[in-house]
């Protein structure tokens, strides 16, 4: 009798083992941020490619056209360059978030290039650039890095370009602040003479709804974590069943093993009194 109820009592703790199957105690988000009306882009220009191309500020600032200009050109007499900023309050994923992916999006306005160039992401937070932009922010020494890239032999101007952001572009999102992005040609970085167009243009938080740059980010965050820190838009929660316990969670699975392995020391130690 006292082998047969053992055998027993071990298939039911399997059997509690196997009913509740533990997942990953997260909950995952996907919110999209739209440009401010911060976002601009900075021009210089001038008949010598590296006086332009070195400038510690830019001649011309354009904060208030409903397009933005990425790359760099030459006209007859002089060289041009164009560099975009953009800006995102991602304050509100929260801070225990680990984000998982994330993808610029940016609505092709024109392309004037005769050679392709690939446009690139770079950063230069904290500080750079400034929020409104000023015309020092155009020197290219505050800015680094390549957080993601798209050519522009894939270039549209009847939709969204999407730019997947790589790991240093993920960490380069805010989560205390704004998310600051300053966008460039590779070639103009490389500080490559253009010898005709290689620029495109994109809209900007002026165009309006359905055509401004925006930032989808796609993020984690622990069961248990501090609320967002906005209002919750749907989420796609992945916790395991659990009961609150003296403010722990304790997993269901965990408390039905200890019951069942309770009922069996009991038993056992009744079938040993016999």
């Amino acid at each position: 009798m006292r082998k047969k109820t053992l055998v027993l009592f071990s298939i039911l703790i399997l059997s509690l083992c196997l009913c509740v199957i533990p997942e990953p105690i997260y909950a995952t988000e996907d919110v999209t941020f739209y440009s401010t009306v911060s976002d601009g882009y900075l021009e210089a220009d001038g008949v010598n490619y590296n006086s332009v191309w070195n400038a510690s500020e830019a001649m011309i600032i354009n904060i208030e056209d409903n397009d933005l200009w990425i790359g760099q050109y030459k006209s007859e007499l002089d060289f041009y360059i164009f560099r975009a900023y953009l800006f995102f309050e991602t304050s509100t994923i929260p801070d225990s978030a680990t984000i998982d992916s994330a993808t610029l999006h940016l609505y092709g306005a024109y392309d004037t290039s005769t050679q392709d160039f690939t446009i690139t992401i770079q950063n230069g937070q904290p500080t750079y650039p400034h929020d409104p932009l000023v015309i020092g922010d155009y020197n290219k020494s505050y800015y680094f890095g390549n957080g993601g890239e798209f050519n522009t032999s894939e270039f549209v101007t009847t939709g969204y370009n999407i730019i997947t952001l790589n790991a240093d572009g993920r960490n380069w999102i805010n989560k205390e602040g704004t998310t600051k992005l300053c966008i460039r040609s590779d070639r103009e970085i490389a500080g490559t003479q253009p010898s005709n167009y290689e620029c495109v243009g994109i809209w900007a938080y002026e165009k309006g709804e359905g055509y401004q740059p925006k930032l989808v980010v796609t993020y984690s965050v622990p069961r248990r974590a501090s609320p967002p820190k906005r209002a919750p838009t749907p989420t796609t929660p992945t916790a395991a069943p659990a009961l609150e316990i003296a403010g722990m969670q304790i997993p269901l699975q965990l408390i039905l093993l200890i019951i069942a392995i309770s009922l069996l020391s009991a038993l056992f130690l009744m079938e040993r009194k016999k």
